[in-house]
């Protein structure tokens, strides 16, 4: 996954001295709601259940347009990827995981409409690393004592962040992404836009640690709102006529 991020950076930077005379750079900020769901296969724990949780994600956009309809775009994000554990036949009983990433998608652009209002395409690939998680949760136990649940009790509570393995956790994280959305123009130099995004992991939240493991995927939605502007600040030349 690294050699085909590498890959593809070499092939915007080439891409950019091809296409210098009509192309402009573009930058902005966005950000918006995920809902992440874990892929992975619970084997002989029947009684574990894997569903999605919602989380947050802030990204600062850079865009290279060669034309009206093609541009790339490469960004800078932070994102929660969440989940939640529940034993169905324990009821009560879950954990909720919080995962921090800071991703870098690359990907083409592709624009279609009028010059006000137009549509867009996004694919391509990203990486990044899992900086931090937390756990928080409601377990079953067998001893009588536990922390804040007193003698006698069944059950504890915890509220702690995640201590990494090196052995075990695989903290690089690339996959593939596909986007859709509408942007408006309100001027030659300033938009706003609105997003759909999904987020395919290619890599598995495990190294291999031992054999006959069950591999870990995220799979991760994003809705999101972004403003973006032009760079110089002076109207570009059209081909033809304007429309709306």
């Amino acid at each position: 996954m690294k050699t085909y991020t590498r890959t593809l950076l070499l092939f915007l930077l080439s891409a950019a001295a091809i296409f210098p005379v009509s192309a402009q750079w573009r930058f902005g900020i966005q950000g918006g709601y995920t809902y992440s769901t874990l892929t992975t296969k619970t084997r002989y724990f029947y009684d574990w259940n894997y569903v999605g949780r919602g989380g947050y994600a802030i990204g600062f956009p850079v865009q290279y347009e060669f034309f009206d309809w093609l541009a790339v775009q490469a960004e800078l994000s932070w994102i929660q990827k969440n989940y939640r554990l529940e034993r169905s036949p324990y009821y009560g009983f879950y954990e909720n995981r919080t995962n921090y990433y800071l991703s870098v998608p690359v990907f083409a652009r592709f624009s279609f409409g009028g010059r006000k209002i137009r549509g867009f395409l996004n694919a391509g690939g990203y990486a990044g690393g899992w900086l931090a998680s937390q756990r928080q949760g409601i377990e079953f136990t067998q001893f009588g004592t536990n922390q804040g649940a007193g003698t006698g009790s069944a059950y504890y509570q915890y509220d702690e962040n995640y201590e990494f393995d090196k052995r075990r956790d695989n903290r690089f994280e690339g996959g593939l992404l596909l986007g859709i959305g509408i942007e408006y123009r309100i001027e030659n130099q300033m938009s706003v836009y609105i997003e759909g995004r999904y987020y395919h992991s290619l890599s598995d939240m495990q190294k291999k640690y031992m054999k006959d493991q069950a591999p870990r995927y995220l799979g991760t939605f994003l809705i999101q709102a972004g403003y973006i502007l032009s760079l110089p600040l002076s109207p570009r030349p059209q081909a033809g006529k304007a429309r709306l």
